[in-house]
């Protein structure tokens, strides 16, 4: 399973971010663009990873003030950075809660890796059924790779009942999508 870890080159302001992948059908059997399931609890996170001047400096900064200003480019961009550790420490917390966020504002990569991190517990506690919830509706709009990790989950029983059938058709949507390795298994 990987991470979407695309930077988006421009902040483009104007616009406030958001997502731009186009809609895809849902899967037979899908209930029809589902919103993602997003947590009602606060981040654990500390305020400081919302805050400009937690990052004097550098694209840290740069992302920080976009974000703080409601842009979710920003936001993507700069839980990308706390994830990968660019420009200074890894920050597993800081980096969900942002993709927490531009999951809910509509971020599709956002939400893959939010649910990457859900799956493996990074930055927080581990909630399986939540992560085959969000690649599920990813899948819906087209990700590929959400839909090839949620095919492994719904064949594996994990965060919920075995269903070799809905995996794999995800894992057929998946090749489908271009994602190689869903292919020919």
């Amino acid at each position: 399973m990987k991470r979407s870890a695309v930077l988006v080159v421009g902040l483009s302001l104007a616009c406030g971010g958001g997502d731009v992948s186009s809609v895809q059908a849902p899967l037979p059997g899908n209930p029809p663009m589902n919103p993602v399931p997003i947590s009602t609890t606060t981040s654990s996170a500390p305020a400081a990873v919302f805050d400009p001047a937690a990052y004097p400096t550098g694209e840290r900064n740069e992302y920080a003030v976009a974000c703080a200003s409601g842009n979710e480019e920003g936001c993507y961009n700069l839980a990308i950075m706390l994830d990968e550790g660019e420009e200074g420490a890894v920050d597993d917390a800081g980096a969900r809660a942002l993709y927490e966020r531009v999951c809910k504002a509509g971020v599709t990569d956002g939400c893959h890796n939010l649910a990457l991190m859900l799956e493996d517990g990074e930055g927080g506690g581990t909630d399986v059924a939540r992560a085959r919830e969000i690649y599920t509706a990813n899948c819906d709009k087209g990700d590929g790779d959400s839909c090839f990790n949620a095919a492994i989950l719904y064949n594996e029983g994990k965060g919920g009942p075995t269903d070799t059938t809905k995996g794999a058709a995800m894992q057929k949507r998946s090749c489908d999508l271009g994602v190689a390795e869903a292919c020919g298994n």
